[in-house]
């Protein structure tokens, strides 16, 4: 709003769509380690978890200079996970059994405490 009046145009489908995938995206992620949950919390075991790190050039010279002023041994770079399979199948396609799983494992803990 400028100068009090409301100049904001009338959503588009497209722009409905992108609210309702970017609401999809915040709603999957873990809270732990950012990831969609169907993902990390998956118990298929042909879903590995490795750690990768990625460098900053920027962040190594800001380490440099943080070291150098408080004489610290600090690693530069951001340790992430990187998901893969051990078969090759492409993550995407564990989303649907994950959720899938989750609800059959709803519904048994339903039923139990019925």
């Amino acid at each position: 709003m400028i100068l009090g009046g409301d100049n904001r145009k009338k959503w588009s489908n497209l722009d409905v769509l992108v609210m309702q995938a970017y609401q999809i995206v915040k709603d999957e992620r873990c809270s732990q380690c950012g990831v969609p949950r169907w993902l990390c919390r998956n118990s298929d075991p042909r879903i590995q978890v490795r750690v990768k790190v990625d460098e900053c050039y920027a962040k190594q010279e800001i380490d440099k200079f943080e070291e150098r002023r408080r004489k610290d041994d600090d690693k530069s770079g951001i340790a992430y996970p990187e998901f893969y399979t051990t078969d090759g199948t492409p993550l995407h396609e564990f989303r649907r059994a994950y959720y899938e799983q989750l609800a059959a494992e709803r519904a048994e803990d339903a039923e139990e405490n019925d």
